[in-house]
């Protein structure tokens, strides 16, 4: 298991959060991506979140992948579950490009079995999805129920495959570039069960 290199955001910062409603049925806790946006920036260190704002970008190619944005197609993604009524109660998740972390959590809200959150940056797993997944869940669920990665999809291929593989695998607005398509349909081919479903969502 790869484990994220940056300290955690402290308590004191957890309690700066917005209450995310999808639906009438769903609701989400969510640091304020502003808020976790300004710290990394002010740190001491070269991280990718100061070289994001330092070129007044959602995202760098390679560098930083857009993970504490909230893009509209995660929150589209947890109102499809929810609405359809996707079973994921005793499901096996993988959740790629995860960023905040919606989808995945709303899966652990419906008691899903086990949670992978992968997402590019370990900034963002770190010091966003992280504490999210902490902001919605007990610490017994998440200590149990959850697997945090980064890295590529070919870095990471090697870690989620084929120690483990999905029933369900979630990712929304992940593609920008062509160029990751091929890697990213390896990566799901490789991740999914045998009569597992993917949910790609995107605009």
């Amino acid at each position: 298991m790869q484990k994220p290199k940056g300290n955690l955001i402290p308590t004191s910062t957890v309690e700066e959060y917005e209450v995310l409603d999808v639906n009438k049925a769903v609701a989400i806790r969510c640091l304020r991506s502003k808020s976790v946006e300004e710290k990394l920036s002010s740190l001491s260190d070269d991280n990718c979140i100061k070289k994001t704002v330092e070129n007044h970008s959602d995202l760098i190619p390679n560098v930083y992948e857009g993970g504490l944005k909230i893009w509209e197609c995660s929150v589209d993604l947890v109102e499809h579950l929810c609405e359809t009524k996707v079973p994921l109660k005793g499901f096996s998740v993988l959740e790629l490009g995860c960023g905040a972390g919606l989808p995945g959590i709303y899966a652990l809200q419906q008691q899903a079995h086990h949670v992978c959150f992968q997402d590019f940056n370990e900034e963002v797993i770190s010091h966003l999805t992280i504490p999210n997944v902490s902001l919605n869940v007990d610490s017994e669920t998440m200590s149990q129920k959850c697997r945090f990665l980064s890295g590529g999809w070919s870095q990471t291929g090697s870690d989620l495959i084929p120690s483990e593989r999905y029933d369900i695998i979630l990712t929304a607005e992940t593609i920008y570039n062509t160029e990751s398509v091929p890697s990213l349909y390896k990566l799901m081919r490789r991740g999914l069960k045998p009569g597992g479903t993917m949910y790609p969502f995107g605009r």
